[in-house]
């Protein structure tokens, strides 16, 4: 029963739709009816102005952040360590972002999952977050496109946990070293395929060469 519970809570926490709230009591507008039609911060942005995309950005990263470091203790998992104790934050974590993805209250239909994605990096692999956060700001300053340097954070990340996965396995009987837990690396594979499927209508128009940068509208 504590799994299931934080699982679902997980889930709850991870749906609220921070960006459909806030354009709502700030410009009474459905942010799904305006540029990208997405919910996350980036449309906001666009569509409310940067001040408020970066309120939705930090909203979306901390409830990814903290249901995972706070709802396994709340649920009784806290103090876990039996074998699968390694599994509660990924899986805390993991949860939250596919409740953004996909929330109940929006027929399913949600945001992207970058900035949730961090937040629960953050609890999860914070060393994970860091290389992600490199390669996005290493991407974003060279083609100003959010998408395409999310996806470029992304590949980092899986990198950076595949390898830390695999090292400690060749090495762990000689040297102990210290690296990516199985739980981390599967977070990892799930978010990378989760995160690409949402980008999918991103990628067509990266290949088409017609996806906006950062500074420009999105009308379509």
């Amino acid at each position: 029963m504590p799994w299931v519970l934080l699982i679902v809570a997980s889930y709850l926490a991870g749906s609220i739709p921070f960006g459909l709230l806030l354009a709502r009591v700030i410009r009474g507008i459905d942010i799904r009816q305006e540029g990208s039609g997405n919910i996350g911060a980036t449309n906001v942005s666009r569509s409310l102005g940067k001040k408020w995309g970066l309120v939705v950005l930090v909203l979306d990263a901390l409830k990814g952040y903290l249901p995972p470091l706070f709802l396994p203790g709340i649920v009784g998992l806290g103090g876990d360590t039996g074998p699968a104790s390694e599994w509660v934050i990924p899986m805390s974590a993991m949860t939250t972002v596919i409740g953004h993805m996909f929330p109940i209250w929006l027929g399913f239909k949600g945001g992207k999952g970058i900035a949730t994605s961090l937040g629960a990096l953050g609890a999860a692999s914070p060393w994970g977050l860091l290389v992600a956060t490199v390669c996005f700001f290493g991407s974003f300053a060279i083609n100003k496109i959010v998408s395409l340097s999310s996806l470029m954070a992304l590949a980092g990340y899986l990198a950076f946990e595949l390898i830390c996965w695999q090292v400690p396995l060749a090495f762990r009987q000689s040297d102990g070293l210290q690296g990516a837990t199985t739980p981390q690396a599967i977070m990892a594979i799930v978010l990378s395929i989760l995160i690409v499927y949402r980008h999918k209508s991103n990628l067509a128009r990266l290949r088409a060469g017609t996806e906006p940068t950062f500074f420009q509208k999105k009308t379509s």
